[in-house]
């Protein structure tokens, strides 16, 4: 742990030490946060640089608008995700009267 705390975080020696367990657990995890955090924000970028390289190329009423119709990447929000119903009192009696009915 102290090849991490000291190469990966940067920690002096005497400041990993210093570290309760909880106190290095929560620093990896931001560690790990803001790696993921510049990966990301990496990928946006040449999401951006490539469409717009390629909207030169392309006549203006076939342009790109949005970077995600090009390139999708796993961190992009779907638009065609369905809400989930909540289930009401009527509608779990109506399901308990149901399954009763049935013999299950």
């Amino acid at each position: 742990m102290a090849a991490i705390a000291i190469g990966r975080l940067g920690l002096s020696v005497g400041h990993f030490y210093d570290l309760t367990p909880n106190e290095f657990t929560e620093a990896l995890k931001q560690y790990s946060k803001n790696l993921e955090h510049q990966y990301r924000e990496n990928w946006e970028r040449t999401r951006t640089q490539t469409v717009a390289l390629l909207n030169i190329h392309i006549d203006k009423n076939k342009q790109i608008k949005d970077p995600t119709k090009l390139w999708k990447f796993p961190w992009d929000k779907t638009t065609t995700s369905k809400e989930v119903p909540i289930m009401t009192q009527e509608k779990l009696k109506a399901f308990e009267k149901r399954w009763q009915e049935k013999g299950l």
